[in-house]
């Protein structure tokens, strides 16, 4: 699948407007101000938020193996680059308890609107 396909698809199914989304995402890459990632049928969407902070969305249509075997991938991408730290607004418990086995330093946000904030 492609990165756009994979992204219309996870919105969709989580009943939001690909739409939309897809403006500030272009946005956000045509000034770039993010970058976008994809390991098998997953993409990773990073944009900046100041100081080496970033906001970060998963959008994949793996099943949870694939995706679990994906993370690796991403987290070194992240360790590799400037990022500091990253937030995270999502309430998936499993992805960040995955991220956690994969020994990335999760912790409550200091940021009220995000849920989740991983130091890399």
């Amino acid at each position: 699948m492609t990165p756009s396909e994979i992204i219309n698809k996870t919105i969709l199914e989580k009943g939001g407007d690909p739409q939309k989304v897809g403006k500030r995402m272009m946005y956000v890459l045509k000034n770039k101000l993010g970058i976008l990632l994809q390991k098998n049928n997953s993409v990773l969407f990073l944009a900046q938020l100041g100081d080496g902070d970033v906001e970060c969305h998963l959008f994949t249509q793996d099943a949870p193996m694939t995706l679990f075997k994906s993370l690796p991938y991403f987290i070194q991408k992240v360790r590799d680059s400037e990022v500091r730290a990253i937030y995270f607004p999502t309430t998936n418990e499993q992805l960040i308890n995955a991220l956690r086995r994969l020994n990335v330093d999760v912790e409550k946000s200091d940021r009220e609107e995000y849920k989740w904030k991983a130091v890399v």
